[in-house]
């Protein structure tokens, strides 16, 4: 073993007897210093606290979920505790807060006291308050910013609400005014425009225009049929002779024999007798044949006047109807943009009625609820300060301190007292 290693190295023994010796002077400084400690804790006030837990879960008005509750920041809600208007209104409420031994005369004061965490892993959120002297005043403050928590948030939930509410009814009036605008426009073009006359009369006019067509058509027929008849009658007027003779006897007309007697006196009465009288007669089957042309004639001519007439009359009702079914269809186009602006309209108020439903639900399923789960109960048991541990934890560091004094004061008188090694 090489000496000088030897020489540098730290005899535990040593330490081993320098802690035996020294050992009541080290319990006995580590248990005065305990005992001053806890002495010294009885001059600090008690301190008693209070909790209460609040639960955060979703509404599940309006909607079924079976999703799992989503774990809750705890920022997210600690204003609504620890914000300076909640902590007023406690101030407030409880006055004996602002004297002694409190003197808690601002927000901030009353914000030391307070403390707000989540529990583990869960939508838990414990509201933590520590006071001096009274632990039912600690639980009734706790209570208290719980509730007002629980109220605020309602009060903000409502208020959304109200907000989205108010907004679909001011658009949902005025999707009223004009559905109802839409309706009565609608209902001026339809009493404007008196389709059913327009009809009606487009109806007449078509009715006449296929009756002179039928009558043009029949006119056609007839003029054929009169031109085929006047030519067999003129080819059977050339055929016929205008007028027939006829021979009678004089004794028939006896102006004519008395005028034969006059003009010759010596003509005997037995001569006058037998003698006869030749003369043309008019051609009765002739005249008969000639009226019937006549009138076949006429009939023609009536009928091509009016075939004329129903010829210039029909482009002049074709053009009437087609004006009076642009009309028609102008009319109609109209009526139907209205009355599709109207439905239209009609299904927009729909949809915002069945969104203001879907509003209200979403606010209501989507909201978040708190609840206060456990409230603060007064415990007489303080929580501050804890002599004990302040008793132990003095005596422990004067322990500690203690020992490392002797053993670097007796090493030390080891090193200084060891004779120098011989070269």
């Amino acid at each position: 073993m090489n000496p000088q290693t030897t020489d540098r190295e730290i005899n535990l023994g040593a330490v081993v007897q320098v802690i035996w010796d020294r050992s009541r002077k080290i319990f006995g400084l580590a248990f005065a210093a305990a005992a001053l400690a806890f002495a010294a804790s009885q001059l600090l006030p008690d301190r008693y606290g209070a909790w209460a837990q609040l639960h955060v879960k979703p509404s599940y008005i309006g909607t079924r979920s079976m999703a799992r509750e989503k774990l809750v920041s705890v920022e997210t809600y600690e204003h609504f505790i620890t914000g300076e208007p909640q902590l007023l209104k406690v101030l407030e409420k409880f006055p004996q807060l602002k004297d002694a031994p409190y003197n808690m005369e601002k927000a901030k004061d009353l914000a030391t006291r307070v403390s707000v965490d989540r529990v583990g892993e869960t939508p838990i959120i414990q509201i933590y308050v520590e006071l001096r002297e009274d632990p039912q005043l600690a639980a009734d403050v706790c209570n208290a910013l719980a509730e007002q928590a629980v109220k605020l948030n309602d009060d903000l939930e409502l208020e959304e609400a109200q907000r989205s509410t108010n907004k679909f009814i001011n658009i949902l009036s005025d999707r009223h005014e004009t559905t109802r605008d839409l309706r009565q426009k609608y209902l001026e073009l339809q009493k404007t425009h008196k389709m059913e006359i327009l009809v009606k009369e487009i109806g007449q006019k078509l009715s006449t225009m296929e009756l002179r067509r039928a009558e043009k058509s029949n006119l056609e027929i007839s003029q054929l049929e009169l031109g085929a008849r006047i030519q067999s009658l003129q080819a059977a007027l050339s055929e016929m002779i205008p007028t027939v003779p006829l021979q009678n006897s004089l004794i028939e007309n006896p102006v004519l024999m008395e005028s034969l007697r006059e003009k010759n006196p010596n003509a005997s009465a037995a001569g006058i007798l037998k003698a006869t009288v030749t003369s043309e007669a008019v051609n009765d089957a002739y005249l008969q044949l000639t009226a019937q042309l006549k009138g076949l004639k006429a009939q023609l001519d009536g009928d091509r006047a009016k075939y004329d007439k129903i010829v210039e009359e029909l482009p002049l009702l074709e053009q009437e109807i087609k004006e009076l079914e642009q009309k028609r269809i102008e009319w109609e186009m109209e009526e139907d943009v209205a009355r599709s602006e109207w439905i239209l309209s009609l299904e927009i108020q729909s949809g915002i009625d069945k969104e203001e439903g879907w509003a209200e639900a979403t606010v209501s399923s989507n909201r978040v609820v708190l609840q206060v789960l456990n409230a603060a109960v007064a415990d007489d048991e303080a929580e501050s300060p804890k002599r004990l541990v302040i008793a132990g934890v003095a005596g422990t560091m004067t322990f500690l301190l203690a020992l490392a004094y002797f053993i670097l004061r007796d090493l030390h008188n080891l090193i200084v007292d060891r004779p120098a090694p011989v070269a």
